[in-house]
């Protein structure tokens, strides 16, 4: 690995991991458990489009583990790594398939799968199905906020200078 993509690639998880920090201060608009609008997940489509997915997936599983370290409790790191890397598997496999057409449409997959596999793991450790019921209310909210990261995430990648700070990684240059 160059120097360059190992720093492109820490530049990268220090904004995805200070984007998580600050929304994890913002208090929750809607009286939902666990509701996020997952704003680092921004960072994870912009990497997915303009970089490569194993980029993409170093600079995912790193702002996991050190969000966890720092903001949250030790189980919580199995929910995020659930839903995080699910949601990433669905989301490079659209977004192979798509390329820049339908970022939005790739986020709210993203999210709505996040949500899945974040309920899919509380069943495991929980030891119960019941918190299936759940899904309807985190469908929606994950729509709406797959929406939105992935209009953000969008607007980021036509944007010319974001996307000439990633000229020549792609290719390996």
């Amino acid at each position: 690995m160059k120097v360059r993509e190992i720093t492109t690639g820490a530049v990268l998880t220090a904004a995805a991991l200070t984007i998580f920090i600050i929304e994890n201060q913002i208090p929750v608009p809607v009286p939902i458990y666990g509701f996020r609008l997952g704003l680092s997940n921004i960072i994870t489509l912009i990497t997915l489009v303009l970089w490569t997915r194993q980029g993409s997936l170093s600079v995912l599983l790193i702002r996991i583990v050190l969000s966890s370290v720092i903001c949250a409790s030790g189980i919580a790191i199995l929910y995020s790594l659930a839903g995080g890397l699910f949601s990433f598997f669905i989301m490079s496999v659209l977004c192979a398939l798509t390329g820049k057409k339908n970022i939005p449409l790739i986020g709210i997959c993203g999210a709505v799968c996040h949500n899945a596999a974040q309920l899919c793991a509380a069943a495991v450790i929980l030891k119960s199905t019941s918190v299936f019921i759940y899904f309807p209310v985190l469908l929606s909210v994950g729509i709406a906020a797959g929406l939105f990261t992935g209009l953000a995430a969008s607007y980021c990648v036509r944007n010319k200078y974001i996307s000439s700070l990633f000229h020549g990684l792609k290719e390996g240059k």
